[in-house]
């Protein structure tokens, strides 16, 4: 059930339809997104900004997860 009064929402479930951590992502989410409303950043170059994250996070981390890319003998 969802209700909004005076401007504030609430949302009701039982307690057994969620984990704490399903409820705790959810509302990292809405605050990642309340933050993304505030930003003065354009999509395009948020987009930039994700994909050259992306980009440095894979160099730094790929020898963790790709075996291929790796001298990894079995």
């Amino acid at each position: 059930m969802v209700e909004i009064e005076n401007g504030v929402v609430t949302i009701s479930f039982p307690k057994e339809l969620l984990s704490s951590d399903t409820v705790l992502r959810f509302l990292d989410l809405l605050d990642l997104e309340r933050t993304a409303k505030k930003s003065k950043l354009s999509r395009k170059v948020a987009w930039e900004l994700s994909e050259e994250i992306k980009e440095n996070w894979w160099k730094a981390n790929k020898h963790k997860y790709c075996f291929c890319c790796t001298n990894f003998r079995a």
